[in-house]
């Protein structure tokens, strides 16, 4: 038995020594951009084809143009401004019913339809001060997932 723990220890040891790293030694690549009013960081520990990193940025281009509020070209922004709304593309209404899911499992923990608030504490950051409370009160009786109305045909 005692052996068989010091050919055991022998081993782990031995392996633990060896690693699991090849020779050649590969640096992580990340890249940075401005999407969805955000920045977005993706790093790619792998290092051997960064240009996955710009088809990754290229999809969220795609997505912004399609959901974006703050492009007035895109399908959100036009339903925003429309008082009868309007027809998405299948792609964006997947988009929309995913968010409005997401608003309604977590109980409005995360909601799509906050984009008064959001442009009061835009404001409210440049101008280097807090909003009033009755400003944001006022914007969220016009906010919320619960007062989209959303219709497949």
């Amino acid at each position: 038995m005692k052996k068989v723990t010091a050919v055991l220890l022998t081993l782990i040891i031995a392996v633990s020594f060896c690693g699991c790293n090849d020779s050649k030694t590969t640096q992580p690549v990340s890249k940075t951009a401005f999407y969805f009013d955000t920045v977005v960081s993706i790093t790619l520990y792998d290092g051997s084809d960064a240009s996955l990193i710009d088809d990754c940025f290229a999809i969220l281009s795609g997505y912004e143009s399609l959901i974006s509020r703050t492009i007035p070209s895109s399908e959100v922004s036009l339903f925003n401004a429309s008082a009868e709304g309007c027809t998405f593309s299948e792609k964006t209404a997947d988009m929309v019913k995913a968010a409005l899911s997401y608003a309604e499992d977590t109980d409005g923990a995360f909601d799509p339809a906050l984009g008064a608030v959001t442009s009061i504490w835009k404001d409210a950051i440049k101008e280097g001060s807090l909003p009033g409370d009755d400003i944001i009160t006022k914007a969220l009786i016009h906010t919320g997932y619960g007062h989209i109305s959303f219709e497949c045909r």
